[in-house]
């Protein structure tokens, strides 16, 4: 029995995992409604119109006081619908049904236009969210999550744009330079790219077998920076189609953060051992010369590690407090994000502390 749902004269209504509905006079069962819906049954409300009730099998369905069928809405074939949705809550009051989904949206059914649900609230649906990028020209953002979806999104509206399925889990993304394409790392160590106006798939590489947590494209869009698990960046040459054109090793433990500087001839890495290591393009040799690495300019600047950012650090803190760091170069300011559940600003460079500007929890 998955749930239940009063009604007069001492009746309880009560649905199952397969999907067929008892009715209940006191303790005693009095009545099976069979086959009620073609999978199990999550929820069902009770209104004066009659009931509501919503199912892992994508569909609603309305029933009168009486508990006989009026309506059905099947919201996987609907305008916004897709394969698995599934049915959580309902919520059925006049001529509007509100209905919760286990991929954590919440839409809005006229009963007049059933097909037309009007979408109210959009999210990921399970596990954890690890990717996100920020489109470089336009107000979207693209996020991936344990739940297999990419999905792009409209930050002015706060609307989902577009998503898509993959076969694993993704845990990070990347735009390229124009915003044209974007690369999605998945959980088996492979990556995917693809076209950001309807997340078509462009190619899907496999070169790892352990999680691609960090990616980038150079900003001069010739290569993408893939970083594994497996403590190696690959590189691969756009305009080759994805070829891999070299490999960046030397680091003791997994890839964290990615930077390229801004002429697209190097790279600096962090990793999972306290590492900051720089590599020359596209080859992926590593460079250890210190004036040679002093003269770098960097397009960005997302690592935890050097001198820049000694002042992030708190008292006592572990290597691995500090998550995330996102600079500013213009503003002379960067954002960090740690285990403690803060999002604090810095200036940049923060080359001792006492440069935290401010903390948002």
């Amino acid at each position: 029995m998955l749930c239940l749902a009063s009604a007069p004269n001492d009746t309880t209504y009560t649905g199952t995992l397969n999907g067929d509905v008892y009715m209940w006079g006191g303790n005693n069962l009095q009545k099976v409604i069979q086959s009620a819906h073609g999978a199990g049954i999550y929820t069902i409300d009770g209104c004066d119109e009659g009931f509501a009730t919503g199912s892992r099998d994508g569909c609603i369905k309305l029933w009168d006081t009486d508990f006989k069928p009026r309506m059905k809405v099947n919201l996987a074939e609907s305008s916004h619908g897709y394969q698995g949705l599934t049915v959580r809550s309902v919520h059925w009051r006049g001529d509007r049904v509100l209905v919760g989904t286990q991929d954590s949206e919440i839409m809005e059914v006229f009963l007049r236009e059933p097909d037309k649900p009007r979408i109210l609230v959009q999210g990921h649906a399970e596990g954890e969210l690890w990717a996100l990028a920020v489109h470089p020209k336009r107000p979207f953002i693209a996020t991936g999550s344990d739940d297999c979806s990419i999905r792009i999104w409209n930050t002015e509206d706060k609307k989902l744009i577009v998503q898509a399925t993959m076969d694993h889990n993704v845990r990070s993304v990347a735009f390229n330079s124009d915003g044209s394409a974007l690369a999605g790392g998945m959980s088996d160590g492979s990556f995917t790219v693809l076209k950001t106006k309807d997340l078509s798939e462009v190619i899907h590489i496999k070169d790892r077998k352990e999680v691609i947590h960090e990616m980038k494209y150079s900003p001069d869009g010739n290569y993408l920076a893939v970083g594994s698990n497996d403590n190696y960046v690959d590189i691969y040459a756009v305009t080759q189609r994805y070829k891999k054109v070299g490999q960046c090793s030397g680091s003791s433990s997994f890839i964290t953060h990615l930077d390229w500087s801004e002429d697209s001839k190097y790279l600096q890495t962090n990793s999972g051992a306290a590492e900051r290591l720089f590599f020359r393009m596209p080859a992926g040799k590593q460079a250890t010369q210190r004036d040679e690495v002093r003269a770098i300019r960097w397009a960005t600047w997302t690592g935890v590690l050097g001198p820049e950012v000694s002042g992030i650090w708190p008292k006592y803190s572990d290597t691995n407090d500090v998550n995330g760091v996102d600079a500013f170069f213009g503003g002379e300011v960067m954002v960090t994000g740690d285990d403690f559940g803060l999002v604090k600003m810095f200036r940049f460079p923060s080359l001792k502390k006492g440069t935290l500007i401010v903390s948002y929890i």
